[in-house]
């Protein structure tokens, strides 16, 4: 199969994170590198030399927990090159999607591996890719679903958070994504895709990758990471967990900052909140002044931190929990696994943890980091390089040759959007000018109708009231009419609308950008790994979105 990639003038950075990609030296005071400056490497390094990590224990984990998922042989050497004093990492990261989520969370790993392989090679020096699966996140909404295409139509599937003779007395709604355990409502989920994707083509490959990812009772993160090795096995990205206890034991002191130092924290934020502001950007994070930007887990309830002038406390389902300082600080020692960053700090215990060189991140990300430069200081650390991470369209053959009959492009749909193309294309073909018709006709009757009230007005002003709710009705009445007439159009061209709406399903689907939407699933059933393959060796890192057909 032939895959071509093609420039487009479509962007999805819009706003500060725009500005970001574009060097805007409006935006120095917000970023204290960037991926443009050819001098950032460098200053990444040496302040990495300031920096040192816990080598030993973290690839130990990193180890440990990858042979766990089924990493390859090439991922087992990425870690040992981590254990080298000069190595650094490019690191991104995504919540724990089922099915991996949606695509942008692969482009985010293409990235990755990219980044890290040419800066290994401009370097002169080991950098290792590393996938941070977001695990502590508790949003379950935003990673129960996948949807794909498959026969023509748009599907989804949806999982529980557990089946319903085994729920537990926590708050589910406060409960970690890996502190939730694949049940029998994934296994549903992965019998229902293998029954939509059950037609004429083979699909052991895909089945193979379902079925041998899927363990029952483990926890829904460490699903995500299965598949995500299984995806990118030949490419050896390494995988990891916040949640894992080694992991956690490191960031003992971070949290002990981040308790000592809440003022100090949220005092830098205030301030580049309001350099954000000044600037004419809108604020990425919506911050608590009060908070720790930690939380803590009760009973497994991961519970927002916050202080009063009693002292700091939590609120679980059940009661609020009050701690002394000496209190969390203890904890913080004897029970780090118990914390747990918001999004505020987990930038920073990523950074703590790693020696990042480089983070790829979305939109979204890059308008947050914006909002963070001045909070790193407090924990003795400097932001890493933010790359942007790459952005694509994905063509199947058919729509290619759908859009060629219309004499239109993908780029068409991604900056007009359908109904701007369907009413454009609907005129095209309205012989008749149904606007222009009743328009002018409306204009003419309302001059002669005025023309003629004069007239009727002279037998009696009281006539007024009647003839202008006449009027409106005559209006009305013709307003329905041409209503009527292009409804009536729109049938007459009905395989316009449904040719428009196959396309729209398959780049725009429900309106937004299919990589927000769609999963990677139809094209693995369709093509294994030669799409990954395709975008990993054929196409080299570029933040400007591109459309890829797929021949």
């Amino acid at each position: 199969m032939e895959l071509r990639a093609q420039s487009s003038q479509y962007n999805i950075f819009k706003g500060l994170s725009a500005a970001y990609v574009n060097h805007d030296p409006r935006v120095g005071t917000l970023y204290s590198l960037n991926f443009r400056d050819p001098e950032s490497l460098q200053r990444r390094l040496k302040a990495l030399e300031a920096q040192p990590v816990e080598r030993k224990v973290l690839c130990d984990a990193l180890e440990m927990y990858n042979r766990s998922l089924g990493g390859s042989e090439k991922t087992l050497k990425h870690i040992d090159k981590l254990r080298q004093q000069e190595a650094v990492v490019v690191v991104t990261g995504q919540q724990a999607g089922i099915f991996t989520g949606a695509l942008y969370t692969v482009y985010k790993a293409i990235s990755t591996l990219k980044l890290s392989s040419s800066l290994e090679k401009a370097l002169g020096r080991p950098v290792v890719p590393v996938f941070w699966i977001a695990s502590e996140d508790h949003d379950f909404q935003e990673i129960r679903a996948a949807q794909y295409l498959t026969g023509g139509k748009l599907r989804k599937v949806v999982i529980d958070k557990t089946d319903r003779q085994t729920l537990k007395r926590v708050n589910l709604k406060k409960m970690s994504v890996g502190h939730l355990e694949t049940n029998s409502s994934v296994r549903q989920s992965i019998e229902q895709i293998l029954s939509d994707f059950s037609g004429d083509e083979p699909i052991e490959h895909f089945e193979a990758l379902l079925s041998t990812t899927f363990i029952e009772k483990d926890s829904l993160s460490n699903w995500f990471g299965r598949i995500m090795s299984r995806l990118f096995h030949d490419y050896g990205l390494v995988m990891l967990d916040p949640m894992l206890p080694e992991l956690r034991a490191l960031e003992s002191g971070f949290f002990q900052t981040a308790i000592n130092r809440q003022p100090e924290v949220v005092s830098a934020l205030e301030k580049q909140s309001q350099e954000v502001e000044r600037l004419g950007f809108q604020k990425a994070i919506e911050f608590d002044a009060q908070g720790l930007q930690l939380f803590i887990y009760e009973h497994e309830e991961r519970l927002a931190l916050r202080r009063d002038s009693e002292g700091f406390y939590c609120e679980s389902t059940a009661q609020k929990h009050y701690y002394t300082k000496e209190e969390l600080l203890e904890r913080a020692v004897s029970r780090p696994q118990d914390f747990s960053t918001n999004v505020v700090l987990r930038p920073v215990v990523q950074d703590v943890l790693l020696p990042t060189l480089a983070y790829v991140a979305g939109p979204g990300e890059l308008n947050y980091y914006g909002q963070l430069d001045k909070v790193y200081p407090v924990f003795g650390k400097q932001p890493p390089i933010f790359y942007p991470r790459e952005n694509f369209t994905l063509v199947p053959k058919d729509v290619t040759k759908m859009l060629d009959q219309y004499d239109l492009s993908p780029e068409n749909v991604l900056m007009c959007g359908i109904s701007t193309i369907r009413d454009y294309l609907l005129d095209l073909r309205d012989d008749v000018r149904i606007d222009t018709l009743f328009d002018d006709y409306t204009s003419k009757f309302e001059a002669e109708y005025r023309t003629m009230l004069e007239n009727v007005l002279e037998i009696s002003p009281d006539l007024k009231t009647l003839a202008e709710k006449n009027i409106n009705i005559i209006k009305s009445q013709m307003s329905y009419l041409k209503e009527k007439a292009h409804r009536f159009h729109r049938r007459n061209h009905r395989q316009i609308t449904q040719d428009l709406n196959a396309v729209e399903d398959q780049l725009m689907p429900g309106g937004n950008l299919q990589e927000r939407t769609l999963s990677i699933l139809q094209y693995y059933a369709d093509q294994g790994n030669t799409l990954i393959d395709f975008l990993l060796g054929e196409v080299d890192y570029d933040p400007e979105h591109r459309i890829i057909l797929l021949g």
